[in-house]
């Protein structure tokens, strides 16, 4: 987590940890510091930390979300595969 003046300017959730493989969501960039280069800044040095205690960090991102896409890439992350989410309803949703 990166904060300026009081203020939330770059979030990542580590939401799994192992020897093999970090995983992080809720990557965040406050949008009046996107385009100049700072979220890159603020992903490599908290991929040098990570890979400091593992070999690889793996994320998420949507297909349809492609700054999103081009900023990981810029990051160095590579594509391995796709997913697709399915939402199930509750139990106590369900009807007889």
């Amino acid at each position: 987590m990166v904060v300026e003046n009081g203020l939330l300017v770059f979030k990542a959730d580590v939401v799994s940890r192992t020897p093999e493989v970090i995983y992080l969501e809720g990557v965040w960039l406050r949008d009046d510091c996107r385009n100049k280069n700072l979220g890159t800044r603020f992903m490599s040095e908290l991929m040098r930390r990570l890979l400091e205690n593992s070999r690889s960090v793996c994320l998420l991102v949507n297909e349809t979300n492609e700054w999103a896409q081009r900023f990981y890439r810029k990051c160095g992350f590579h594509f391995r595969a796709t997913y697709e989410t399915i939402f199930l309803p509750r139990k106590e949703q369900i009807q007889n």
